[in-house]
């Protein structure tokens, strides 16, 4: 869905701070993010699927990571910006990715208006403040800044289909509609495969990788499992890392835990509904670790 130009056609609705921030395409597959925010003082970063793809952006993004986008982890509420122009399931990949956005963060979708049916903009409206619809090369671009908290604004969808019928020409419109808040802090996307340089260094100080090397001297061919940064998530999930670790001013306790987190869905909206069912609402709910780490001066952090 990327087409050039559209970095630039849609960039100057945007007005960028002056400060460093942070801005996410997790479907990269072209230089549109890093034209929408111009010569800002944007950390622009790109998911990539594909070493080759990631050699030819490189140079225009601030940082590409390998993807896929499902395998990476990245900090919740970290970004400013969020792009999105995924080929297909446009919608899932909103769903999975709108959370990365801060309060008042800038959302700009590239999607096709077959993709945007009741159930979708009613998903995009509760979660995003002052949408708009955009006409664009590929079809239709929605934007709007991410609110606090989840509120339905009938009015909003209402405003969205009607700027279907004709969606405004970007260009017509006056600039700088939608303000990037700045950056708080910095982040750190870890990627699903990690380099290769990185992989074989940890290859070589694995014990595992040692004894598949000893197995294959003997005739033994089975695989052995890959390194994954979830294994020890497991492991602190099960209470094997607990205790403490480090010595003198870098020693601390560490506690992992698993909680449950929940948040609302529209099972219509993204296909899941069963036969008969009518549009409502439902909850996803998912397990994820959380690791409590309390320092020698007593204070307490927990990363999830």
């Amino acid at each position: 869905m990327s087409v050039a130009g559209m970095g630039r056609l849609l960039g100057r609705l945007l007005a960028c701070p002056k400060e460093p921030f942070h801005a996410l395409d997790p479907c990269a597959r072209g230089t549109d993010l890093p034209d929408l925010v111009g010569k800002s003082g944007a950390v622009t970063w790109g998911v990539v699927e594909l070493e080759d793809v990631r050699n030819k952006l490189g140079r225009r993004f601030s940082r590409v990571v390998i993807g896929p986008w499902y395998g990476c982890r990245a900090p919740e509420g970290a970004f400013s910006l969020l792009y999105l122009a995924p080929e297909k399931m446009g919608r899932m990949w909103l769903r999975g990715t709108w959370r990365q956005l801060a309060p008042g963060g800038i959302l700009v979708w590239a999607t096709s208006p077959a993709e945007l049916d009741a159930g979708t903009v009613r998903y995009v409206c509760d979660r995003f403040a002052d949408v708009s619809l955009w006409r664009v090369p590929s079809g239709v671009a929605v934007m709007g800044a991410r609110k606090a908290r989840l509120r339905a604004d009938v009015r909003a969808e209402r405003a969205v289909f009607d700027a279907l019928e004709n969606p405004p020409d970007p260009r017509a419109s006056e600039s700088g509609r939608y303000r990037v808040p700045a950056a708080e802090r910095g982040i750190r996307v870890v990627p699903a495969v990690p380099a290769e340089d990185e992989a074989r260094a940890l290859l070589g100080a694995s014990p595992l990788w040692r004894l598949f090397r000893r197995g294959t001297r003997r005739g033994l061919a089975r695989p052995p499992v890959p390194l994954h940064p979830g294994h020890i998530a497991l492991l602190l999930a099960a209470g094997h890392l607990d205790g403490a670790v480090g010595e003198g001013e870098e020693a601390h306790l560490v506690r992992g835990s698993v909680e449950q987190v929940s948040w609302p869905v529209d099972p219509v909206a993204f296909g899941d509904e069963g036969e008969g069912q009518k549009p409502g609402r439902a909850e996803l709910c998912a397990h994820r670790t959380a690791v409590s780490v309390l320092l020698p001066g007593g204070k307490l952090k927990v990363f999830r």
